[in-house]
């Protein structure tokens, strides 16, 4: 079951990425798997861009979004921008499809992606 994290474990998996620990290299706060996936989309909208981020852990699926400023930012590539519109909307109103399709994608080695700011 897709859960998110909550504020504890959201701050344990802040201090790892200021310790500068790369995603490989990171625990999941719940379960204790080391590896968390991340998937990166750009969202142009009409007063901004804005760049989601999805955190997430591909043993427990624990996870955590959040939406930043996107300006100036580029992404190398997103592979669900490749979907038919309705099959995201699909994956998008059920977030236990939406995590298993970023694992196929991540285990098909479409992921991950590389951002530049």
């Amino acid at each position: 079951m897709v859960l998110p994290y909550d504020s504890s474990e959201i701050t344990a998996l802040g201090a790892q990425a200021r310790a500068g620990l790369d995603l490989a290299e990171r625990r999941c706060p719940r379960c204790g798997h080391v590896g968390m996936r991340r998937y990166y989309k750009i969202f142009e909208g009409p007063a901004r861009t804005s760049l989601i981020t999805y955190l997430w852990c591909p043993s427990c699926h624990g996870y955590d979004g959040s939406t930043v400023s996107g300006a100036g930012m580029t992404l190398d590539h997103d592979p669900m921008a490749e979907l038919d519109p309705a099959e995201l909307r699909v994956l998008k109103a059920d977030l236990e499809s939406y995590f298993a399709k970023l694992d196929a994608l991540w285990e098909s080695g479409k992921l991950p992606q590389h951002l530049t700011e």
